[in-house]
């Protein structure tokens, strides 16, 4: 049996928001701190116990920011540009993120509100977002009505791991969900110091006092400061791997710790629906011996990394290089108050491969080779014309225009584990909740918004929700189109028609299918035999009677597209070989 784990409503919120602080930002930190805790105390800082002190965090208020960048080649970007490759105006807006977060309120697990603005390239959204026990409220500008999240357990269960039919995820009560929050924070206490004993110094790192500004007021914090270049991370790296292979002992106490604090806890995963098995132990393992066993284990896969590493270093030493050179960094800047809060952070990490140039006879032998594949590819049916006339036809070259990506992020914290009084969700019984959201037709959402929001011009012009697109292929597809001897396509109508999310009736007494088109608000109605359409109420002549083909009826192509407002073409793909595309755009 499975252990259902148990989420308290912050967690939750991870799972559907990227988390309440962002992937990006944690990451950033994460990496900080890799470095900086590992290290003994500096200038009278325990940078350890900063760690530690930032997994207690309960409550705060601050402010963040978060950027993503993509390093572009903008010769090579401008020439996507010209050959009007589709997709390119998403491309150069998603190459320029940035996230604000501001007025973060955070009073406890369960509860937390923000308002925040996420700027795609020149484009600007501003939200507010509200949490409090198992709901989330998100408020979108431009937006008609704020969406409203269910964080319950079985509202999140159903969505994320569906159950077998008949099972049911057991109840979680505050005393077990704070139970099996403090189990995990003794986990990773103990993992926590294991693996961050065995830290090495990096090579930079500085810790002194700075005057520095955090929510308006003027501190004098401790800075730390950290830098390291992709050829010293290689190499910390390595350092690290070499502390954990000598601390077998250590690793080893680790297992055997957390093994008997999940068998005093045994109860309580019984009660969760998942007794703990004794003899299902990590790797296998059922008494101490075994454990220590199984530590030598995990030791050996260490030894067998760091052996690898060591290798490509020496026999490759361009290929590591590639990644891990002096253009990739890390950079942060963490400020410390006197209790060993995180009170700021700046944080940069930059990634930028650095690969050598081929000889002028090795590029003149590969252009050869592509143009001999190209050929032959196309002798074999399978040449792209659309994929390679756009300039992106040889190996790796649909990416080459990306030379690095830059991710940073800044943060303030104030009122730390302090009386925090977070905004709550208004009961709004207009919301959009998940359910209806998880239902809509993307027009349908876009209709959610205002028209002369930014929001709305992104979702209609630079991302395409509203464009619907049905393809139907002669030889593959399962209701193939059907073309007449007289040159007329036919197409399967259900098939057809709820592709674009219209709803089909079919009556078998008068033989009629009734399409009701949610986008455009049109009825159609058609009968077996006939070639009179009523839509709207109103008679329409169509080309070709209604066919039934094998059980399923037939229309004539060019009629029913007409009639749901959009355009069909058949398109190409080599050779003899062409697709039916019906496509229309609905707002």
């Amino acid at each position: 049996m499975t252990l259902q784990k148990s989420y308290t409503t912050y967690e939750r919120s991870f799972l559907l928001m990227n988390s309440m602080k962002s992937k990006l930002a944690v990451l950033l930190l994460a990496l900080t701190m890799v470095f900086v805790a590992g290290c003994q105390a500096v200038a009278g800082v325990d940078l350890n116990k900063v760690l530690k002190q930032s997994l207690i965090t309960t409550s705060y208020e601050g402010s963040q920011t978060m950027a993503f960048e993509l390093l572009i080649n903008e010769e090579q970007l401008e020439e996507l540009q010209n050959a009007e490759v589709p997709g390119y105006e998403a491309l150069s807006m998603l190459s320029h993120v940035k996230l604000e977060l501001s007025d973060i309120k955070v009073s406890d697990a369960n509860h937390a509100s923000m308002k925040g603005k996420l700027m795609l390239g020149d484009a600007s959204i501003g939200f507010g977002l509200k949490m409090a026990e198992e709901k989330m409220e998100i408020l979108l500008e431009g937006a008609k009505r704020p969406i409203l999240l269910d964080l319950s357990e079985e509202a999140l269960n159903g969505l994320l791991l569906p159950e077998a039919p008949g099972a049911s995820a057991p109840e979680v009560g505050k005393a077990a969900e704070d139970q099996l929050t403090e189990i995990g924070r003794k986990v990773i206490d103990l993992v926590g110091g294991y693996a961050i004993d065995n830290m090495p110094n990096p090579e930079s790192l500085s810790v002194k006092p700075a005057a520095t500004t955090v929510g308006g007021e003027e501190l004098n914090l401790m800075q730390v400061q950290v830098e390291l270049n992709g050829k010293q991370l290689w190499q910390w790296i390595i350092t690290y791997l070499d502390a954990l292979i000598q601390d077998e002992e250590g690793l080893a106490e680790v297992m055997i710790a957390i093994n008997e604090l999940m068998k005093d806890n045994k109860d309580l995963f019984a009660s969760l629906g998942a007794p703990f098995p004794e003899e299902s132990l990590p790797v296998g393992a059922s008494d101490e011996k075994q454990l220590k066993e199984a530590a030598a284990q995990l030791t050996s896969l260490l030894k067998s990394l760091k052996t690898n590493m060591e290798q490509a270093a020496a026999e490759s030493p361009e290929s590591v290089e590639s990644v891990f050179n002096e253009q990739t960094y890390l950079k942060a800047n963490v400020y410390v108050d006197s209790k060993l809060d995180i009170r700021k952070t700046e944080t940069e990490l930059m990634i930028k491969p650095k690969f050598p140039e081929a000889p002028a006879d090795m590029e003149e032998e590969y252009m050869e080779d592509e143009a001999a594949s190209e050929e032959e590819m196309y002798e074999e049916d399978m040449y792209e014309e659309d994929f390679y006339g756009a300039g992106l036809g040889s190996v790796g070259s649909a990416f080459s225009f990306i030379e690095g990506i830059r991710i940073s992020s800044s943060s303030e914290m104030w009122n730390v584990n302090g009386e925090v009084a977070a905004e709550k969700p208004a009961a709004d019984p207009n919301a959009l909740g998940m359910e209806e959201l998880a239902g809509m037709q993307g027009y349908e959402f876009l209709r959610e918004f205002n028209t002369n929001s930014v929001m709305y011009d992104l979702l209609k012009n630079t991302f395409g929700v509203g464009h619907q697109q049905v393809i139907l292929d002669p030889e593959y597809s399962q209701y193939p189109p059907i073309v007449t001897p007289d040159g007329r396509t036919l197409v399967p109508l259900r098939e057809t028609a709820e592709a674009f999310g219209a709803e089909v009736k079919y009556n078998g007494k008068t033989k009629s299918a009734t399409i009701l088109d949610r986008a455009t608000g049109a009825e159609i109605v058609v009968k077996k035999g006939s070639k009179t359409a009523v839509i709207n109420g109103k008679s329409v002549q169509w080309s070709f009677p209604v066919t039934s083909v094998k059980g399923t009826l037939y229309v004539p192509a060019r009629d029913l597209t007409k009639a749901l407002n959009g355009t069909l073409y058949w398109e190409s793909l080599y050779d003899d070989m062409k697709i039916l595309i019906i496509e229309r755009d609905v707002a």
